[in-house]
């Protein structure tokens, strides 16, 4: 047992590192070294720069400690010549100038930290400990601190009786995929997501079983995506100040908890949460975002609107600019200037970047972004998105990487010199879609996967929220005998006819307006420049 202990103690000494000392003055530095290596680093201590070029080409050295005064080739010359070969190599220079320009020419250099001598032992261990081991230092932490609260945080979600435990619920369970997003743990990843899975049924029972309260009553109906401009923007307009709102449309939480994290270095970002209505896809919730009203008010109050966006699809939001207006009508701000801009191609998102400052001035400018909703439409008619996106992860790092990017940005950088509050929200997010349930109806049932509309639907009732009396639920309904059927867990509708097709066309697919903790709770976030 001893011999073991004692291999098991050697393999995690030379675990934690091989590092590259380069000093003129090695030999004094003898103690530091040392230190070191008690600690479990392997250190190659060498006494020029020439000599850690050569050893660098000829070892696999995780970081390099190097002198930026010496003899022969100085510091600066073999870091550049070493990062020619290895540019993501971490170099901690050291030395003993403490000259601004000095430190400005190695940061350009790309080094990962800078010491001035004279260092003690400790403070070299620190600084390797940091780079070398940060990333599984952190992973532990957040391992230990999800497994801590893992108990606690399940009696939470057990317990859990309103839509404000659920947004914190949610926001809870979209820290922690961002956070596991960083490292491999698949035990851990696991014990999330069925975590997740397990939330996420009981969500969609307290929806089922309370979602027509929830909508009629005055201090949960307030907490719905209708009420999205009264609750946030009306005050801002009232008091002079001009506000600018951007819907992104499909975003979830754990999205814009990804995204987010590319904007805190320009704007104090503060995000709360609001809910989506049924069912949780465009034509129905930005409808109501731009009206204020929700479906079945919007079909009483403006039937001629309502009648011509049934015309075909392409009117489904043909008309939310003029739904907008009126929305500022009844709250008695139709004299304030608006604008409404909606993005569904990167040349109209160019553009925009050309002109935006075109609309500096005006009071209420409304963005609606289509990136991610056709992002996740066009995965499933491609096989090259399907090799990208093939899971939730891979889905937030392609949204962060065009965050970083793209157009979009831009924007949010000549908006920040306008000095005023953005607001960015969504109307519904999606979810992966993978299991498919046999349904028959009439042909002129609605085309949703993940939703439908019309008479005699027929499906076995555990795996969707029926809705036979639609104007309980703030629904309109235009025929007898007509039912809303509303896809639980990840379930999406598939008729018998080319049920195969259907199955390979929309298995694993990002789909929305079922009811979901990630199609119906949206982020409602304000942006602040700094």
């Amino acid at each position: 047992m001893g011999w073991f202990l004692y291999l098991r103690f050697k393999i995690k000494m030379i675990s934690r590192g091989k590092i590259l000392w380069a000093d003129d003055e090695i030999d004094f530095l003898k103690s530091h070294v040392l230190y070191l290596e008690e600690k479990g680093y392997e250190v190659l201590a060498v006494n020029s720069g020439e000599d850690a070029f050569e050893n660098f080409k000829t070892n696999n050295i995780d970081l390099i400690l190097l002198d930026e005064m010496m003899t022969g080739m100085d510091g600066i010359e073999t870091l550049k010549k070493i990062k020619n070969i290895q540019p993501d190599i971490p170099i901690i220079m050291i030395t003993k100038n403490e000259e601004e320009w000095l430190m400005e020419k190695a940061i350009a250099s790309q080094i990962s930290n800078y010491l001035i001598k004279p260092v003690n032992p400790t403070q070299i261990f620190m600084a390797c400990k940091n780079i070398l081991e940060k990333a599984d230092i952190r992973s532990d932490h957040i391992s230990k601190d999800y497994l801590s609260t893992y108990q606690s945080f399940n009696n939470y979600i057990q317990d859990a009786n309103s839509l404000l435990d659920w947004f914190s619920i949610y926001d809870r369970l979209c820290d922690w995929t961002v956070k596991f997003d960083s490292f491999d743990d698949i035990s851990l990843n696991n014990m999330l997501h069925q975590q997740f899975q397990d939330a996420d049924k009981i969500f969609s029972q307290f929806i089922s079983e309370n979602y027509k309260d929830l909508v009629s009553k005055d201090e949960t109906r307030k907490l719905f995506t209708p009420l999205t401009i009264k609750n946030n923007i009306q005050k801002d307009l009232e008091d002079g100040q001009k506000t600018v709102l951007i819907i992104m449309d499909c975003l979830r939480g754990d999205q814009w908890k990804s995204m987010s994290q590319s904007l805190f270095s320009d704007f104090k970002i503060k995000t709360n949460y609001q809910t989506s209505i049924l069912p949780s896809t465009t034509f129905y919730s930005r409808n109501s975002i731009f009206s204020g009203l929700f479906p079945l008010e919007l079909y009483n109050q403006n039937r001629k609107i309502y009648s011509k966006m049934l015309e075909s699809e392409s009117n489904y939001n043909k008309f939310e600019h003029e739904l907008l207006k009126q929305q500022l009508d009844n709250m008695g701000l139709g004299k304030k200037s608006n604008n409404y801009i909606k993005v569904s191609s990167y040349e109209y998102g160019k553009t925009l970047t050309k002109n935006i400052n075109n609309f500096k001035n005006i009071d209420l400018l409304c963005i609606v972004v289509n990136f991610i909703d056709i992002l996740a439409h066009s995965r499933s008619e491609s096989g090259v998105l399907k090799e990208v996106l093939t899971d939730e992860a891979s889905y937030r790092d392609i949204i962060y990487s065009w965050i970083e990017n793209s157009w979009f940005r831009e924007v949010l950088n000549e908006m920040k010199n306008w000095n005023r509050r953005i607001y960015v929200t969504s109307d519904h997010g999606s979810i992966m879609a993978k299991k498919p349930i046999r349904i028959k109806a009439y042909k002129d049932v609605s085309s949703g996967v993940r939703y439908k509309m019309g008479r005699n639907i027929k499906v076995n009732d555990k795996y969707a929220l029926r809705i036979p009396n639609p104007t309980d639920c703030m629904l309109p309904s235009f025929h007898m005998n007509e039912n809303y059927l509303i896809a639980l867990d990840n379930n999406f509708f598939v008729f018998p006819n080319n049920y195969n097709q259907y199955v390979k066309k929309y298995n694993n697919t990002f789909q929305h307006g079922g009811i979901s903790m990630s199609e119906l709770i949206v982020p409602i976030s304000t942006l602040d420049p700094k």
